[in-house]
């Protein structure tokens, strides 16, 4: 750790991104050295920046003096950090956000009974955890097709992890080894059987089985479908996605048994593919769970 007097000797520019840094590293740890973030704290206060900046420093000050909890404390330093930031020019993406503490662990999976504030404080803070209890989608298989877009591609994976989808299948889609996917992904390519095919193949990643009519449905993601909160989702199925700019390709789209569509009753009529996607997953666990 560097100490506050080197940080202060730093010319500004470079004082202020390790700044940023070392707020990062403390947010994402379970413990805190109050000594030096006050101490950080009051060298941001100090170092003649924009008042906003300035104030979410005196805040974290406060916040430190009332020997806070862990959740004011985490919030203070994040505004500190995303203020300082952008102050620098540096927008964040995605994959710069630091998740709550403890999200994902087997302790945030747990679902109380009681699904009140009172009773399971999680169920406000975190809703889905309480709503969903268990992996709905676990017999469920995302096919996706010529998707060009590693951080389009990235994000699917990411939430076919979050829903509990057991495999998706990658046809002629961006690479999946390339950093952009990696960082969009944040981990979830390891959580899901992802399985790279030819684009010419895009069911080759799927059991005949699994694609037959009326065993295990297959259901396009398309316009001119049913609506996702009218359509009748069942335990398992195939789900087709197509590529951002063309859609599925009419080889594969003539496989499908029934398409669904997420409405836009706004005046914009295109949704990005990932949050389509993201959207139709929600109402395929919802209506799984609402069952079980």
């Amino acid at each position: 750790m560097i100490t506050i007097r080197k940080l202060s000797g730093l010319s500004p520019a470079t004082r202020w991104r390790k700044t940023v840094r070392l707020l990062e590293s403390y947010e994402r740890s379970d413990t805190a050295d109050a000594v030096y973030l006050k101490a950080l704290a009051r060298l941001v206060r100090d170092g003649d920046l924009p008042p906003a900046v300035v104030d979410a420093a005196v805040a974290l000050e406060e916040t430190l003096a009332a020997a806070p909890v862990d959740e004011p404390l985490r919030r203070a330093i994040n505004t500190l950090r995303h203020r300082l930031a952008a102050h620098l020019g540096a927008e964040p993406a995605d994959w710069d956000l630091v998740e709550p503490a403890g999200y994902g662990t087997p302790a945030h999976r747990e679902v109380d009974t009681d699904l009140s504030a009172a009773g399971n404080p999680r169920a406000a803070l975190y809703p889905s955890a309480a709503l969903y209890p268990s992996a709905a989608l676990s017999r469920v298989t995302l096919v996706l097709e010529s998707l060009r877009s590693p951080f389009n591609l990235g994000s699917i994976v990411r939430s076919a992890a979050a829903f509990g989808v057991s495999r998706v299948t990658a046809a002629g889609c961006a690479n999946t080894s390339s950093s952009r996917f990696l960082r969009s992904a944040m981990g979830a390519e390891s959580m899901v059987d992802l399985v790279v095919v030819d684009a010419d193949a895009p069911l080759s990643g799927v059991s005949a089985g699994e694609s037959a009519p009326g065993a295990r449905p297959v259901i396009a993601l398309e316009l001119g479908g049913t609506p996702v909160g009218r359509f009748d989702f069942p335990d398992a199925g195939v789900l087709l996605v197509g590529s951002e700019e063309l859609g599925l390709s009419p080889g594969l789209l003539e496989h499908a048994d029934c398409r669904v569509t997420v409405p836009m009753p706004g005046r914009k009529q295109s949704l990005n593919v990932g949050v389509a996607v993201g959207i139709a997953l929600a109402f395929w666990s919802a209506a799984i769970s609402s069952r079980s």
